[in-house]
């Protein structure tokens, strides 16, 4: 605890302050030309200590609110930094002034650069974090097996050259880390450089174990060993977005085939969108997971697993995304674990090798999917299997799955190939089918193209309800309003009233009998009857009050 008459002294007027105290227990610190201000302090003195020192003075002044660190000045870190509740650790705010540099040179065998572990309503910004000749693994991390962190905001940073290769160090390695138990926070607008290359197990940003309602957006994320942005183990309610991931996938030990972007084991109703990447985007074991509108590049000397992976998921919809480049499988769907009702709308796969599609059954069915209005050409055979080149590839327990106005154009092998019998209902229904090695269909159950379904505009706060025709009565309806999660019913009725104007969704319907309809509407919302202005803000409080309850 720092003395109250040291805090007065340090933090109680402006000016500059030299040479002062600062009594940490037994131990006496001393910051020289502190610039003190009515909210901040500036730390001129070099160290890590001096930062500290700041910083947990700040912690008992309730007139403190950051600690700012001068531009272009570099400060050598020899503990992990603790930021305490409330403050802000920053360099300027001026994007023309250069970033202060934290050294790690630190000896101690792992550990973070920045730790906020504990800690809520955190900022760190504007700061360049530089691993060369430390022993640090992490650059920000916040360590929460025991203990909880909330509304951190990490944004601006510089992170780069985390590399503890001791031989006992953890090859997990990251520039920011969520451990555990880190919710609502924010990283964003970071550039994260070469983590640990050569270790399968490294990555730019690790979201994990409970870490949920986390926003990832603008990161640059360029040379690591493993991928880009994981998330894994019930790190729910997570967007990723407008992220870019160059050079994943560097560990040569062949443990690492690089994704980019992951959510693995529960880390449910997430969106994955406008992110542009250098390898695959994974979704395993993860249910209610949007994936829109993502650019995938596979550079052209480095065959990747796939563009998009779907595996043991459920109520998930792939939209809008373009692979492109040497992957295996453009697009890939797996089960060893049921995985069903999905909807794969408008994406475009090209110059893949390997299969452009792949729907593979382990121990479990892959069952009610829909593709509807996908590209797929240019795929040729795999330089590594026997992949031949087949725009979709389907084996096993795959069942009742719909093509639905899809193009298959000028791929080398088969339009479709595989080994799934005409029972289980693959459906292909008024697609374009030509220019392929062989544009002959598989036998299929017959089945009839549906009509459109029709709706009628509802007035604004009003549900939408479609009629399915060509189908029985839905028994789940799959809905994806263009933002957010996908939402799911047991009826043709849209659960969430629309109340702007120009909405976008689509929806696929399954029987009973598994058979599907699908929809796309552009829907026009009526506008509401014209009232008094008193009693529209009046309604207007009353349907946020309905909104939050």
């Amino acid at each position: 605890m720092v003395p109250e008459s040291i805090v007065d002294t340090l933090f109680g007027r402006r000016g500059f302050v030299r040479g002062v105290a600062v009594a940490t227990g037994l131990a006496c610190v001393v910051i020289s030309t502190l610039r003190v201000s009515a909210a901040e302090v500036v730390v001129s003195t070099p160290t890590g200590a001096a930062i500290q020192a700041a910083l947990d003075a700040a912690a008992g002044n309730p007139a403190i609110d950051t600690v700012r660190l001068v531009p272009g000045a570099s400060y050598a870190i020899d503990q992990p930094l603790r930021v305490h509740s409330g403050l802000t650790l920053t360099g300027p705010s001026d994007p023309g002034l250069a970033l202060p540099i934290l050294n790690d040179t630190s000896n101690n065998n792992g550990g973070a650069i920045i730790d906020l572990t504990d800690q809520s309503g955190v900022t760190v910004a504007n700061l360049l974090l530089d691993g060369r000749g430390g022993r640090a693994d992490t650059g920000v991390a916040a360590w929460g097996e025991t203990t909880t962190s909330s509304n951190l905001t990490i944004t601006g940073l510089t992170i780069q050259n985390i590399a503890n290769t001791l031989p006992t160090a953890d090859p997990n390695q990251f520039g920011i880390f969520f451990s555990a138990n880190v919710t609502d926070s924010t990283i964003a607008d970071n550039t994260i450089l070469n983590i640990r290359p050569d270790s399968p197990w490294s990555a730019g940003i690790r979201i994990a174990n409970g870490s949920s309602r986390n926003v990832v957006e603008h990161n640059l994320v360029r040379r690591v060993g493993r991928g880009g942005i994981l998330a894994n183990d019930l790190s729910t309610d997570l967007v990723i977005r407008r992220n870019t991931v160059q050079l994943s996938s560097q560990a040569s030990d062949g443990l690492s085939i690089g994704l980019s972007i992951e959510l693995f084991n529960g880390v449910d109703r997430s969106v994955v969108e406008r992110n542009t990447v250098d390898r695959w985007i994974s979704v395993d074991g993860s249910d209610f997971v949007a994936v829109r509108s993502n650019d995938v590049q596979i550079p052209a000397d480095d065959q990747a697993f796939a563009g998009l992976e779907f595996v043991d998921s459920e109520f998930f919809v792939a939209s809008h995304n373009r692979v492109t480049g040497p992957a295996q499988l453009g697009i890939s769907v797996s089960a060893d674990l049921p995985t069903q009702h999905g909807l794969f709308l408008d994406n475009q796969i090209s110059d893949v090798e390997g299969y452009g599609i792949e729907l593979f059954s382990g121990a479990a069915p892959i069952v009610n999917l829909l593709f509807h209005g996908n590209l797929v050409t240019e795929t040729i055979p795999s330089s590594i299997d026997s992949a031949d080149g087949s725009a979709v590839h389907a084996l096993n327990d795959v069942d009742h799955i719909t093509f639905d106005r899809n193009t298959l154009t000028n791929n080398a092998g088969n339009a479709v190939s595989g080994n799934v019998p005409a029972s289980d209902y693959l459906v292909f229904l008024d697609n374009t089918i030509t220019g392929n090695g062989n544009d002959v269909l598989p036998p299929q159950v017959a089945t009839q193209q549906p009509p459109g379904p029709t709706y009628t505009d509802p007035n604004a706060g009003e549900d939408l309800t479609l009629a399915f025709a060509g189908i029985g009565v839905p028994v789940l309806v799959l809905w994806d309003v263009g933002t957010g999660v996908p939402v799911i019913s047991n009826s043709a009725t849209l659960p969430v009233p629309y109340w702007e104007t120009g909405t976008y969704f689509a929806a696929v319907a399954w029987d009973a009998q598994g058979r599907s309809a699908f929809a796309e509407v552009r829907q026009q919302v009526l506008p509401e009857p014209s009232i008094g202005l008193g009693v529209a803000l009046g309604l207007l409080g009353l349907r946020r009050r309905l909104n939050k309850a």
